[in-house]
């Protein structure tokens, strides 16, 4: 197989050199000790397999600032895949194309979403319990310090709320689920007066009434997960099931007469 093919897989860290690529690769494509380096420079590496005749060409792309500047980023290319033209056998096209495809899904690997939809609380509170909870009604909005929170609930604990439960001594009905998102706080730099505006997302909270599952915590079931900003990735809070009891219900023992929900439903 003669010819150009050109891959791009983004942006490099520039932390590997050409010794690392070069023995990675020979990993992959060479079968024994025989290996033929050649055009080993700076921006330019070639590889080849000496029994299947197989040669890569990558080079090295600087993308430079203005007048000369260091180097913004570094991209690595597969400029090359070619063969001499005796020894030629199919085996060569397909370890040319399973390196390309295996170096393209180990890049989209790493930049993979979680699914947060799958995670449960140790006590089984699904985080799935609550899915479309991005565009429940508000409630209300609250501050700590270090921290703006936004709690939003269901249809049926907004029905509920405006009912006028729990002001009229009622417990909210099976089924209400009620969620606190809460992020870090910044200044607005853009506005011309002070205003307090969220920064990086720190926790997703969660309560559902449910009285047949939730017997010993007065029929309300809770969970917490806790956002990593770096991985982009949610965890569950608490070692254990207890973590319900002892941490969040004790809390909420302290609203009791409110059917253990802090949060009012202010006027709008």
């Amino acid at each position: 197989m003669r010819g150009r093919a050109r891959f791009c897989y983004g942006r490099c860290c520039g932390h590997c050199d050409d010794a690392w690529l070069r023995a990675a690769l020979v990993a992959i494509i060479s079968p024994g000790p025989e290996f033929i380096g050649k055009g080993l420079k700076p921006k330019n590496l070639l590889i080849g397999d000496a029994s299947s005749r197989l040669f890569l060409q990558f080079d090295w792309f600087s993308m430079r600032g203005r007048k000369g500047s260091r180097p913004q980023m570094r991209r690595l290319i597969m400029a090359r895949i070619s063969t001499v033209p005796t020894g030629k056998t199919p085996a060569t096209l397909i370890i040319a194309l399973t390196i390309a495809v295996s170096l393209a899904l180990l890049g989209s690997m790493a930049f993979a979403a979680q699914n947060r939809f799958t995670l449960k609380a140790p006590n089984g509170v699904a985080f799935s319990d609550f899915k479309g909870y991005e565009t429940w009604q508000d409630v209300a909005v609250s501050q700590v310090d270090g921290g703006l929170k936004v709690i939003v609930g269901n249809t049926a604990m907004i029905n509920a709320y405006r009912k006028g439960i729990p002001g009229n001594g009622q417990h909210f009905p099976d089924g209400s689920k009620i969620v606190k998102i809460e992020w870090s706080q910044k200044k607005n730099p853009e506005s011309p007066y002070s205003v307090t505006v969220p920064d990086t997302l720190k926790s997703v909270s969660l309560i559902e009434k449910d009285s047949k599952r939730f017997p010993e915590t007065s029929g309300w079931g809770y969970a917490q997960f806790l956002y990593d900003p770096a991985t982009r990735t949610f965890k569950a809070y608490g070692s254990d099931a207890s973590f319900a009891k002892q941490v969040c219900y004790s809390c909420h023992t302290a609203v009791a007469g409110k059917d253990y929900i802090f949060t009012a439903y202010p006027p709008r």
